[in-house]
């Protein structure tokens, strides 16, 4: 997995998800923290965090807007490999579903 994901630098305040935008890819945080925007409420996520799995592995648009606060190093693995490293087995579909599904459960809670 390492071999197919690609540095990628980001500037304070851009805004690299879109809410109800289609997921492009996996990002993985190496350092820093971001914001998670899913409606008024805000969650903070931070190294080794991973966000827009779920929403690949489902096929569906984004639930939340991801912002940063810094400049920020991530992990980039694009929706193409991303598909085809779920080919190789259910355990590492498993694995992904579950880092995924810890962020994801972060926002649900934040919106009870």
């Amino acid at each position: 997995m390492a071999k197919l994901m690609k540095p990628r630098l980001a500037l304070s305040g851009e805004a690299i998800s879109e809410k109800g935008g289609p997921p492009d890819a996996k990002d993985f945080i190496c350092s820093g923290a971001i914001r998670v925007v899913p409606d008024k409420q805000i969650i903070l996520i931070g190294s080794g965090d991973c966000f827009e799995g779920m929403a690949l592995l489902q096929q569906t648009t984004r639930i939340a807007s991801v912002i940063l606060d810094g400049f920020r190093t991530f992990l980039v693995l694009h929706t193409k490999d991303f598909l085809q490293m779920l080919g190789q087995g259910a355990e590492l579909r498993q694995q992904i579903e579950k880092s995924s599904g810890n962020v994801l459960s972060k926002i649900k809670v934040a919106g009870s």
